[in-house]
């Protein structure tokens, strides 16, 4: 899945996915780290599109899931 993060943050793609590692434990990759570097400048919408995978098990969602409805908000402000 593709999330468009600019509604709840003005951090690029990449800064947004340390931010998830480090501060809720929830992985997910910018989507300009999927392209060809150099055409993706800093204004380009690739920069603020985040990709998170979901094949894991059940139990393994739900806790990603509490952990970004705990930590997110707090990281952000």
């Amino acid at each position: 899945m593709v999330a468009d993060i600019r509604e709840i943050t003005d951090l690029p793609g990449p800064a947004f996915c340390d931010l998830l590692v480090r501060r809720a434990g929830v992985a997910a990759i910018p989507v300009s780290a999927l392209t060809i570097q150099h055409r993706a400048s800093l204004d380009d919408e690739l920069q603020h599109l985040v990709r998170f995978a979901f094949c894991k098990d059940p139990a393994t969602l739900e806790e990603a899931v509490r952990r970004l409805r705990t930590h997110l908000p707090a990281a952000l402000e």
